[in-house]
């Protein structure tokens, strides 16, 4: 929408610290009560969350009893869903026309529209530092943010000269990046998604080739078992969210004119090629 109204979108990923040991347990019951959560709810993670313990072995040794008085379980499947409202007042700190916030446990970001991008970084420095900002909810959520992970992506079409300006926020400057990685997605900054495709032919390529060592005729397992793994594993991870970063093509306007990710798709074809000839020991 902002590229149609002739504007840039300036996007700063975010990197949280150690997410779930950080986590504060009465922070996360504040906030569960604050987004109306059931209060049976909420006292059963009160209760599942205090008066916790742990000990260390290793080389025979056994150490005391040591109180837990911070995080959230990682590994639990309930943490994930406990920390969706423990970073949930990210989701507020955007107030304005053309900015908003996206946060997934603890993958976020911040994203601002303007007409340029200094315009833009500054919407972004403002939601960092404004009184209840990303800033403000690292301290009162005791979740500091990794600075030297932060990524920043000025979001423009490939057909606009717009610069690509760094952002400068009070503990340090943020240089620009040509993409990064969000939610195992890359992102470029002329969003041709030209990087997760080459990603998606790389890693099907190694998939195929490992398939291919396993199904040696000597010891290898049978074709059965072969087309299972690629299907179920190689194939997935291959194609994740490829109605992002691929268009079907249109087959009726053949040659030079066809429409979608044409080029992208020919390599794919040629990835699961090799992975039919792995599963059914062709030549």
């Amino acid at each position: 929408m902002a590229w149609r109204a002739g504007k840039v979108t300036a996007v700063l990923f975010l990197d949280i610290e150690g997410a779930f040991p950080n986590a504060n347990p009465e922070r996360l019951v504040h906030n569960l009560r604050k987004r109306r959560v059931p209060a049976a709810y909420t006292a059963f993670v009160h209760n599942m969350l205090r008066d916790r313990a742990t000990t260390l072995r290793f080389d025979g040794y056994v150490s005391d009893s040591i109180p837990i008085d911070n995080g959230i379980g990682q590994g639990d499947p309930l943490s994930m869903v406990l920390y969706q409202y423990y970073n949930a007042d990210l989701l507020d700190i955007p107030k304005y026309n053309e900015e908003d916030a996206e946060a997934y446990v603890d993958d976020a970001f911040m994203l601002a529209s303007a007409k340029d991008f200094p315009s833009a970084h500054r919407k972004l420095a403002d939601m960092m530092c404004r009184e209840g900002g990303v800033e403000n909810w690292t301290k009162t959520h005791s979740s500091p943010l990794e600075y030297t992970k932060l990524a920043l992506i000025n979001f423009a079409h490939r057909c606009k000269n717009a610069g690509n300006p760094p952002l400068t926020l009070p503990r340090r400057t943020v240089q620009p990046s040509d993409s990064t990685k969000y939610l195992g997605v890359h992102f470029d900054r002329n969003l041709n998604w030209k990087v997760q495709q080459a990603y998606a032919v790389e890693k099907g390529a190694k998939w195929a080739a490992q398939i291919q060592r396993l199904t040696r005729p000597t010891w290898g397992i049978t074709p059965k078992y072969a087309k299972r793994l690629y299907t179920s594993v190689a194939l997935p991870r291959v194609l994740y969210v490829v109605d992002v970063w691929c268009t079907p093509v249109n087959v009726e306007f053949a040659g030079p004119k066809t429409v979608g990710s044409a080029k992208a798709t020919k390599k794919i074809t040629s990835t699961q090629r090799a992975g039919v000839l792995a599963i059914s020991r062709g030549l």
